[in-house]
């Protein structure tokens, strides 16, 4: 009887991240993110900072701090609504399906998602920052109280259908670690650019970048204090959809110390040193893998390292938007 083996492009086996670490984690980002959020708002520059400019096209900080915020109410909303009927996604199909959203679809969804966060913050505009501050804490109190005694495998509704809190609670992870990072980077910018902000801005800034955002693990002076564990979680969830979106075994992509993973079709590598290698650092991977850093720019900067002909991951990147 001939021999058969796996095609290399086979659905890869889903990656488990552990409920209770991803729980923790969570909490810990939170946290970093309540004290950060605090100390901007009641700096003596708060209301220039937030309404300040991010990465994130129109979006002011005040903006982005609102949008983690309902981020952070999505949970208990989640829980609180009928019980979904469509069908329920794992990880790895959320991700497929991330990949296979059209640039029509890519606009619609990011469209809605600016709507909802500019009439939030508009609601809130007449109590100033105070009540950008009372706002997130009271939704970081939601989430937490949901947090606690939510079953891991309670199903909620998601824009494609289904998917259970545990799996839920990965992708909260990923949007809160994506987007204090974003407002790491709005903090920084305010910063460098003081004279348009007014004399107390880049102080009251530079306050916020030293009280709540102390860079970890190595990483650049514009970085979050992010939990380690958090960071791990991201960095393979992103890896792991790059690998479902650009199957194959021609590409080794690492970012130590918490991912690697092969991608790109073309001949596999078994043995040895891979001919093609993409490497770089957990933050850089994180905003290339959504759409912060751009591929070209990332390796003119040489915070990425590209070595083979086919190590080219610009036509493959980002892994969600």
């Amino acid at each position: 009887m001939p021999q058969s083996f796996p095609s290399p492009f086979a659905r890869r086996r889903a990656r488990r991240h552990d409920p209770a670490r991803v729980r923790a984690a969570l909490t810990a980002e939170v946290t970093a993110l309540r004290a950060t959020v605090a100390t901007l708002t009641c700096s003596p520059a708060a209301d220039a900072i937030l309404h300040g400019p991010t990465r994130l096209g129109d979006w002011t900080v005040r903006d982005l701090v609102v949008h983690l915020a309902m981020g952070l109410e999505a949970l208990p909303e989640r829980l609180e609504a009928p019980a979904p009927t469509g069908p329920v996604l794992d990880l790895q199909e959320w991700l497929r399906g991330q990949g296979e959203l059209s640039e029509d679809e890519v606009r619609a969804t990011a469209g809605e998602l600016a709507r909802a966060t500019a009439e939030r913050a508009a609601a809130l505009a007449d109590g100033g920052p105070e009540a950008v501050s009372r706002y997130f804490e009271e939704a970081a109190d939601r989430f937490a109280e949901a947090l606690g005694p939510a079953s891991g495998r309670t199903l909620v509704p998601i824009r494609a259908g289904a998917m259970t809190v545990d799996d839920f609670l990965v992708t909260r992870l990923l949007e809160a670690v994506v987007h204090a990072d974003d407002l790491a980077a709005a903090v920084r910018q305010a910063v460098d650019s003081g004279d348009r902000w007014g004399s107390g801005a880049p102080a009251a800034a530079a306050q916020v970048h030293h009280e709540g955002a102390a860079p970890p693990l190595g990483a650049g002076p514009d970085a979050f204090p992010h939990d380690r564990q958090a960071l791990a979680a991201v960095v393979r969830l992103l890896a792991d959809g790059l690998a479902e979106q650009a199957p194959g075994g021609s590409v080794e992509v690492r970012v130590p110390p918490f991912a690697v993973v092969q991608c790109v079709q073309g001949p596999k590598h078994t043995r040895g040193t891979p001919p093609n290698v993409v490497e770089t650092d957990p933050l850089t991977w994180i905003r290339l893998a959504t759409g912060r850093l751009d591929w070209e720019q990332a390796l003119r900067e040489h915070s990425v390292s590209a070595s083979g002909e086919r190590a080219d991951l610009g036509g493959v990147l980002p892994v969600v938007r």
